[in-house]
């Protein structure tokens, strides 16, 4: 009996992030999340999880900013779960509200 969720067992885990900060209202991350995969048993061995991102967040006023992020900018096919491949090259933006 094999334990499908082992399948998704990383061998090797590499995370990078930076923020800049070029005015006091912006902010530009930047970063890189690699999770290699082991073989298990006869399965084929799951792909690796290569997700270079980049987002910004501008606060337009006290307790009020807009974000945006970009995700999977290699446009690789991985999975983070077994069974939900992520999506290619995608883009999430939106406004935060602090009261």
């Amino acid at each position: 009996k094999t334990d499908y969720a082992l399948l998704m067992k990383p061998a090797s885990e590499i995370n990078f992030n930076a923020d800049f900060r070029p005015i006091e209202a912006l902010t530009i991350n930047l970063g890189y999340d690699y999770v290699g995969r082991e073989k298990i048993d006869n399965f084929d061995k799951e792909s690796a999880i290569n997700n270079l991102h980049a987002g910004a967040n501008y606060n337009l006023f006290k307790g009020i900013s807009v974000y945006a992020k970009i995700n999977n900018i290699l446009n690789k096919k991985y999975s983070y779960y077994l069974a939900y491949p992520t999506e290619g090259l995608n883009f999430l933006g939106g406004l935060s509200m602090s009261f």
